[in-house]
């Protein structure tokens, strides 16, 4: 129940302020509204008001803005086709940036809660190597191998490139720059987090990371870890112990899943483990400035993440769709307040980008025809775009259903 009721609340306010941006925009140009529209399929709930209607569909993913002349020819003043590229223009972009302001507004709300890490170094463990080749408190992180670091998020970025060659770490000490080779620490990851009881850490799995072996290999949220390579688990020390102390290149992971035993072999995988911890900041001006931070540094992993996926370095197993991610949002929900906003602000940065990609019947197809207009000088026939509009949405509609595949297949609901 947690998990839909914080599904359909994360996905109706981000597809409202989506929609919102399209219909804000569209009534101060001028355009005639015929249908502002939450969800898709069948209709709910509607009301009417002045030329428009509002309505909220059966399924909480997705919205629309009808206007007229949009999609069909029409010499109706107030239509879409008869209003000025820009004015168009402004129409189209209007609901992805309005997504991006929403991510600014979260993560701004976020940092005011709980305060922001920045990249000064508060304390170090000793005995890690940071401490060891010279970092102190105090130091500001400014570089990592030769790239200009603003925030934590990128500092994290970069050190989880780490591949086992020594890191160089550029600081500001006493208006002085210092340089450091750093070797970071490694300890084996199987990507899972544990359910808490009165702040204090279980053996229950919570959440499994879905890019990290334990849900590779079949691990889900509520598994009881019962024993690691035939050790018996009484604490999550315990576990974490047993992770990072093995040897071997598999670890036999066995636990508790609907009161029946389960074994599986697991992978782990090496990641950087850092000595240091960073100030914290609470102040109205850091929050709006790590809200835009935040917000552009989502944004330039996804232009990343979709380079990557051209060049064929991203599998299909690594995309989620709906039923993925309303996982994760029931996952956050469970963990809080601010994992649940966290990653709503990450979904509608996702949803914004995503529509500005020029495929047919995203915003970013209709602004690129628009584009196109500008400089032929002349609109490209109507009927022929909603074509290719028309092709495009089944495209996505395939599209989602192969996703939804795999989502349900990652989450073992089909054994």
């Amino acid at each position: 129940m947690t998990t839909t009721i914080s599904a359909i609340l994360v996905f109706f306010v981000i597809v409202l302020i989506h929609e919102l941006g399209h219909f804000i925009v569209a009534k101060s140009v001028g355009i005639k509204v015929h249908e502002f529209s939450i969800g898709m399929g069948p209709r709910i709930y509607k009301f009417g008001k002045g030329e428009t209607v509002y309505s909220i569909r059966l399924i909480p993913i997705g919205g629309y803005v009808r206007m007229e002349g949009e999609d069909e020819e029409s010499n109706d003043a107030r239509s879409f086709g008869k209003k000025s590229i820009l004015a168009r223009m402004g129409v189209v972009i209007a609901g992805p940036l309005m997504n991006f302001v929403l991510a600014i507004i979260i993560y701004s709300l976020i940092t005011m809660m709980v305060g922001g890490y920045t990249t000064s170094i508060a304390n170090l463990n000793k005995d890690f190597p940071e401490y060891k080749a010279g970092l102190r408190s105090g130091d500001k992180i400014v570089e990592v191998n030769d790239t200009h670091i603003s925030t934590w998020e990128q500092y994290l970025n970069e050190i989880n490139e780490f591949n086992g060659d020594s890191i160089e770490i550029t600081v500001i000490r006493e208006d002085k720059k210092l340089d450091f080779n750093i070797k970071p620490a490694m300890q084996n990851f199987i990507g899972i987090t544990p359910k808490f009881d009165e702040s204090i850490p279980t053996t229950i799995i919570a959440s499994v990371d879905s890019s990290l072996p334990a849900a590779k290999a079949g691990l889900i949220g509520g598994d009881k870890i019962i024993s690691i390579n035939d050790y018996e688990i009484n604490t999550w020390e315990d576990i974490k112990t047993q992770i990072n102390g093995t040897s071997e290149k598999e670890i036999k992971l066995t636990i508790l899943r609907n009161n029946e035993i389960k074994v599986f072999y697991i992978e782990p995988v090496k990641r950087v483990v850092m000595g240091i911890s960073t100030e914290i900041r609470k102040s109205v001006a850091f929050s709006i400035k790590t809200g835009f931070q935040r917000t552009l540094f989502y944004l330039s992993m996804m232009i990343e993440f979709f380079i990557n996926l051209f060049k064929g370095q991203i599998n299909s197993g690594d995309i989620s769709g709906p039923v993925g991610v309303i996982n994760l949002v029931g996952e956050a929900a469970k963990l809080g307040i601010v994992p649940l906003l966290s990653l709503a602000g990450f979904i509608s940065i996702n949803l914004g980008f995503f529509n500005l990609l020029p495929i047919p019947a995203l915003d970013g197809s209709r602004l690129f025809f628009l584009i196109i207009e500008a400089f032929r000088g002349k609109a490209i026939d109507s009927e022929k775009e909603g074509f290719i509009h028309f092709i495009g949405f089944a495209f996505l509609i395939m599209l989602m259903i192969f996703v939804t595949y795999k989502d349900i297949a990652k989450l073992n609901l089909f054994r």
